[in-house]
């Protein structure tokens, strides 16, 4: 799904991880430090620039390929322990307060992130940008967000409509859309079977939309500002 995520940012983790792993075989999470008085937010100073994020990247991937956005605010389930491991490292390395996490991931079920493809982790910054701390599961097909490029909007779902039902009346045989044996390839018959075609695959479509998916990406992919 993401080149620069899958190739760079889980080399990036990999040894932290390591000592993810070896830490919480020595030690239990203990009962977090009273931080009321201390920023919730990530300073950017001595982060890795290449895992920041802004919004409009975030977005942008959420519409490609239909993603959603959310806060831990809304899961229904506990953090990962790799997720719990990584906030209380960035709390003790700069002194903060972090209790929110961030994450962009698959809409099936994302309250619970029991998603098996590819969900990423973030924390927020004090200038406004997002950092990816940590991402798992398996990459999404390559071909996903063409599957999932006719709800990206509403215009996206009409040109998907209208492409398909013009490649659909070119296609069809003259004597499949007329008995008029005079009938040539290029005729008012075939303009005809289009327009009846896309009545029929506009209403089968505004059915599909209505009764299977939850709306359009670029109306529902940001859970944290809704």
């Amino acid at each position: 799904m993401l080149e620069k995520t899958l190739s760079q940012i889980k080399d990036f983790q990999k040894p932290e991880d390591q000592l993810v792993t070896r830490a919480q075989t020595i030690i239990q999470p203990k009962t977090p430090v009273n931080s009321k008085k201390k920023s919730e937010l990530l300073c950017e100073s001595g982060l890795n620039p290449q895992q920041l994020y802004n919004i409009s990247n975030i977005r942008e991937l959420a519409l490609q390929y239909r993603l959603y956005f959310i806060s831990d605010s809304q899961l229904k389930s506990e953090w990962p322990d790799i997720i719990k491991f990584k906030v209380e490292h960035y709390n003790l390395v700069q002194n903060k307060g972090i209790k929110n996490v961030y994450f962009l991931t698959e809409s099936k079920d994302r309250n619970r992130l029991s998603n098996p493809y590819e969900t990423l982790a973030f924390l927020k910054t004090e200038q406004g940008q997002f950092f990816l701390i940590h991402v798992w599961g398996k990459p999404y097909a390559k071909f996903r967000h063409w599957i999932h490029w006719p709800l990206k909007s509403a215009a996206s779902f009409a040109w998907t409509i209208v492409t398909f039902t013009l490649m659909l009346a070119l296609i069809l045989p003259t004597e499949w859309i007329t008995l008029d044996i005079n009938a040539t390839y290029w005729s008012g018959y075939r303009l005809g079977t289009f327009f009846h075609l896309l009545i029929f695959n506009t209403g089968f479509g505004v059915f599909s939309w209505m009764a299977f998916t939850k709306g359009f990406s670029k109306s529902v992919w940001d859970h944290v500002s809704s």
